[in-house]
């Protein structure tokens, strides 16, 4: 079933990827990431892959690690699904 987006154009759309591994987070964990992405660009021709996001701990210390996260699985994405760094 196809339906008309926004001016007929897809919805450009993020993935939220679970980097601190908290229950109350929602998101996909970073091993699924790569699979999610692949699928809303190959399945999904209403939305537009557009990159990666997060939700960081509220404890500060923390955050270099989910961003460390992120951004390796940026690189996976990226590398996966032949798209340059820089468009993800």
């Amino acid at each position: 079933m196809s339906f008309e987006v926004l001016g007929g154009k897809p919805l450009k759309v993020l993935v939220q990827v679970n980097t601190s591994g908290e229950e109350s987070k929602s998101g996909v964990e970073p091993s699924g990431c790569v699979e999610l992405a692949r699928f809303v660009t190959q399945n999904c021709p209403n939305l537009e892959f557009c990159g990666l996001m997060t939700i960081r701990m509220l404890d500060y210390t923390s955050t270099p690690e989910n961003f460390k996260t992120l951004s390796t699985c940026r690189t996976d994405v990226c590398k996966a699904l032949g798209i340059p760094e820089e468009k993800c």
